[in-house]
């Protein structure tokens, strides 16, 4: 699948994902570095693996985008602007079914996320078989993004400006 959201696209998330601060982006941009993320538990991602696939192959999911560097919200303002749309999004359900905090939910990385976009009614689908959990949906000019009292509000020209950049600031 791609990696670009469309106006409408219902979001959700997938597989059995427990972020972590440790050895994300974050912790490194912080000096604070760990040891690193867990394992991932295979026989616990096989199931939405297997799930995804089958939704892919049948064009009803056009993104099935890895959580890793950056962690979520990261990732979905990866997926806003390659379809230079905006979006609107909640992970406070995640938040506040347990551990870890909004921040953790937002930015820390582990092995087997995604994020998933597509028809309404296959995520639905998803959702149902319990391999996904729904999160928002694809439209507007911004990105918002909440997690229990943490919101992000970005204009989806100001976060692209920003992302398209990163190569300029390298070369420099």
């Amino acid at each position: 699948p791609g990696l670009a959201l469309r106006e409408g696209d219902s979001i959700a998330l997938a597989g059995p994902f427990l972020p972590s601060q440790a050895g994300s982006e974050l912790a490194k941009l912080r000096g604070e570095l760990g040891p690193g993320l867990g394992p991932i538990n295979l026989e616990a991602a096989r199931a939405p693996i297997t799930a995804v696939r089958t939704a892919v192959r049948r064009g009803r999911v056009r993104v099935a985008h890895d959580v890793s560097d950056g962690g979520r919200g990261v990732a979905l303002t990866e997926c806003a602007i390659a379809g230079d749309v905006g979006l609107v999004a909640s992970l406070t359900d995640l938040v506040e079914a347990g551990d870890p905090s909004p921040e953790t939910w937002l930015f820390g990385e582990g092995p087997g996320g995604w994020i998933l976009a597509g028809e309404v009614e296959e995520i639905a689908r998803l959702v149902e078989e319990g391999v996904a959990r729904p999160i928002g949906a694809a439209g507007g000019d911004a990105i918002r993004i909440g997690a229990a009292g943490i919101t992000l509000n970005v204009p989806l020209a100001e976060a692209a400006a920003a992302w398209r950049s990163l190569g300029e600031r390298m070369n420099d």
